[in-house]
């Protein structure tokens, strides 16, 4: 397992949970936040994806 891409896949993975939490309660909530917020948590998600299977086959 390749560290130097673990780390940073978590870091992605911890923060596209943050976003998501945050879009989860401003939905609760009855707002409707931007699209952007939606998009770049799924972004960030792949990219913690890729980053922990770089980790894996690396």
């Amino acid at each position: 397992m390749n560290w130097l891409f673990f780390i940073p896949g978590l870091v992605l993975l911890i923060g596209a949970i943050l976003i998501g939490t945050g879009y989860y309660s401003q939905r609760k909530a009855g707002e409707s936040p931007p699209r952007v917020v939606r998009t770049a948590g799924l972004v960030i998600a792949a990219l913690g994806v890729l980053f922990i299977i770089l980790a894996i086959t690396f």
